[in-house]
C-alpha cells in the first residue's frame, strides 16, 4: 500500500514539473500581447527621408519618400515600429539643370548605387526605443536599416511628441556607411588608387516623420 502511495506522489510531483513550463509560456505570451496598447500609421503625404553625399566636385542633396510603416506604442512609449522608404522616389534638389537633375537621379536609382528596379524598398525596423530628460533629443532608438537586401544595425537619437491622433518624429543628421551594403561604386575602399573620381563612403541620412492614429475595430 505504502508503495502504491509513493508511486501515486511520485506521479503527481513529475507531472505538476512538466506542466509548469507551459503555464510559464502562456504568462508570458500574454505580456508580450499587452505590450502594445495602440499604433500609428505612417502618413506618407507628411513624411521624408533628406539625404546628402559628396565628392570631390562637390556636395548633392535630396530626399526619398516614405512609402508608410507604423510606430507601436504602450501608452506614451513608443516600443516597435517599422519604416519602408519607396527608393524610387529619390529625388535631387541642388542641381538646377532639369537634365543634370535627371542623370544623377537616374544613376543613383541603377545598379552602380541603389538598384531600385530590384530593391524598391528600404526598411528600418525599430527594435526598441528609451525616452531621455535630453530637452532637444529625447529619444534613443535602436533597430536594423535594410538597404539592398543587406541588413545593419542601427542607433540613433531624435525627438517625439505624440498627440491624441498624430504623432511627430524627427531624427537630426546621422550617417551610414553605404559599402556596408553593397554601394561600392567609385569608393576608395575597392578602388584605393582613384583620385579625383571617388564618391565619399559616408551618407547623410535625417528623418521627418508624420503618424495618424489607426483606428481601434
Amino acid at each position: 500500500m505504502k508503495i502504491q502511495f509513493y508511486l501515486l506522489l511520485g506521479f503527481i510531483i513529475l507531472y505538476s514539473c512538466k506542466q509548469a513550463p507551459k503555464d510559464k509560456l502562456q504568462t508570458s505570451g500574454s505580456a508580450m500581447n499587452a505590450a502594445v496598447s495602440d499604433s500609428f500609421a505612417i502618413d506618407p503625404e507628411q513624411s521624408l527621408v533628406y539625404w546628402s553625399g559628396s565628392s570631390p566636385s562637390g556636395p548633392h542633396n535630396g530626399f526619398v519618400k516614405l512609402a508608410g510603416g507604423e510606430l507601436f506604442f504602450n501608452g506614451d512609449m513608443l516600443v516597435s515600429g517599422e519604416l519602408r522608404v519607396d527608393m524610387r522616389s529619390i529625388q535631387n534638389l541642388d542641381i538646377q539643370e532639369e537634365v543634370d537633375r535627371k542623370d544623377l537621379e537616374d544613376h543613383l536609382k541603377d545598379a552602380d548605387f541603389f538598384n531600385v528596379d530590384t530593391f524598391p524598398v528600404a526598411v528600418f525596423r525599430i527594435l526598441s526605443a528609451q525616452v531621455t530628460n535630453d530637452t532637444l533629443n529625447n529619444l534613443i532608438v535602436k533597430g536594423t536599416l535594410v538597404i539592398k537586401g543587406v541588413s545593419q544595425e542601427l542607433e540613433v537619437t531624435g525627438s517625439i511628441q505624440k498627440t491624441e491622433q498624430r504623432v511627430f518624429v524627427s531624427i537630426p543628421e546621422f550617417n551610414i556607411d553605404r559599402t556596408q551594403y553593397n554601394i561600392m561604386y567609385q569608393s576608395k575602399k575597392i578602388l584605393p588608387s582613384i583620385k579625383d573620381g571617388f564618391i565619399n563612403d559616408e551618407i547623410s541620412l535625417s528623418i521627418k516623420l508624420s503618424g495618424i492614429r489607426n483606428s481601434v475595430n
